[in-house]
C-alpha cells in the first residue's frame, strides 16, 4: 500500500510549523477532484460578480483578507473556509502531524544555529515527523489494521530542498530508525503543481496560530477553524511544541553524539 504524506510549514516571527497530512492514494485523488470543485465554484461566483478569480486557497492569506483575497468580507471568508472543510469532512481518514517551534526559544538554547534558524528548524522537525510518521504505522500494525506500506513524502518548494532531502536521507541511513524501512522518497513540488499542498498549508497555518496562541500566554480562544478541523473524525493524529525544556532535553541528546538519531523521547509533549 502506498501511502502520500504531503508537508508545509508555516511561520512567523515568533513560530516555526512543520506539518504533514498523509492518506493512501486512492484518497487524495477523490480530496484534490473535491477541492478543485470548490475553488472552481467560488470562482465561478467571482466572475459573476465580476471580482477578480483566485488561483488557489492559501491560508495565511485567506486568513488575513491579503492577497487574492483582497476586498473579500469575513463573512465571505467564513463561509469559504467552511467549504473547504466540508471536503475533510467526506474524505476518508487521514493523519495529520505537527511540530511547533518557537524561535526565540530555539536560538536561546542554539545560539550557534542563529544565522540559519529556518534550515536547522526544517531538519529537525522533518526527522521527529518521520519518527512520529512510523510510530503511528506501527501502532496501526499491532492491532492488525494496515498492510505493509510505502511512504512518499512531497513538501513545498523552497530554499531549503536541499536541507529536507539531507534529513531524510540522515534519517534512513541511521540504523537504528526501524521506521526508515517504510519510507520510499521525498521530493519538492510547486503548489501549482499539487493540490494536496493546498490542504497540507491550511493544516500548517492552523497549528501554527494555535502554538502561537498558547506559547505567547494569549487570552484568545482556539480558532473556530481549527476547532472545527480537529472534530473531524476524518482527522487523527498528534500535534507537538517544543519548549525550554524539550529543547533543552535535544540539545543534551544532541551532545551525546546522537545528532543524527533522534528518538521519539526525545520529542516535545502533545499541544
Amino acid at each position: 500500500m502506498l501511502l502520500k504524506g504531503y508537508i508545509e510549514e508555516s511561520y512567523n516571527e515568533r513560530m516555526f510549523t512543520l506539518s504533514a497530512v498523509l492518506a493512501t492514494g486512492l484518497n487524495w485523488a477523490w480530496f484534490e477532484s473535491h477541492w478543485k470543485k470548490r475553488i472552481a465554484a467560488k470562482n465561478k461566483a467571482l466572475k459573476r460578480e465580476g471580482r477578480p478569480e483566485i488561483s488557489r486557497f492559501h491560508a495565511s492569506d485567506l486568513s488575513n483578507l491579503k492577497g487574492e483575497f483582497q476586498g473579500w468580507t469575513t463573512d465571505e471568508q467564513i463561509a469559504f473556509m467552511q467549504d473547504l472543510i466540508g471536503v475533510f469532512r467526506k474524505s476518508k481518514y487521514m493523519i495529520i502531524s505537527a511540530y511547533s517551534l518557537p524561535l526565540d526559544v530555539f536560538v536561546a538554547e542554539f545560539p550557534e544555529w542563529k544565522r540559519k534558524v529556518l534550515p536547522y528548524s526544517y531538519s529537525i522537525q522533518l526527522k521527529f515527523l518521520m519518527l512520529e510518521i512510523a510510530t503511528e504505522y506501527e501502532r496501526a500494525r499491532i492491532i492488525g489494521s494496515v498492510r505493509p506500506v510505502h511512504i512518499a513524502l512531497t513538501h513545498d518548494r523552497s530554499s531549503c530542498d536541499a536541507v529536507l532531502l539531507r534529513a531524510f536521507n540522515q534519517m534512513l541511513g541511521d540504523q537504528g530508525f526501524e521506521g526508515r524501512k517504510y519510507f520510499s522518497s521525498i521530493a519538492p513540488l510547486a503548489w501549482e503543481q499539487c493540490i494536496p499542498l493546498q490542504a497540507a498549508d491550511f493544516l500548517a497555518y492552523e497549528h501554527m496560530k494555535d502554538a502561537d496562541r498558547k506559547a505567547t500566554g494569549s487570552t484568545r480562544q482556539q480558532r473556530k477553524s481549527l476547532a472545527a478541523l480537529l472534530d473531524l473524525p476524518s482527522l487523527g493524529g498528534r500535534t507537538r511544541r517544543f519548549d525550554v525544556q524539550s529543547l533543552h532535553k535535544l540539545r543534551l541528546s544532541l551532545e551525546r553524539g546522537k545528532r543524527d538519531k533522534l528518538r521519539t523521547r526525545d520529542a516535545p509533549p502533545d499541544l
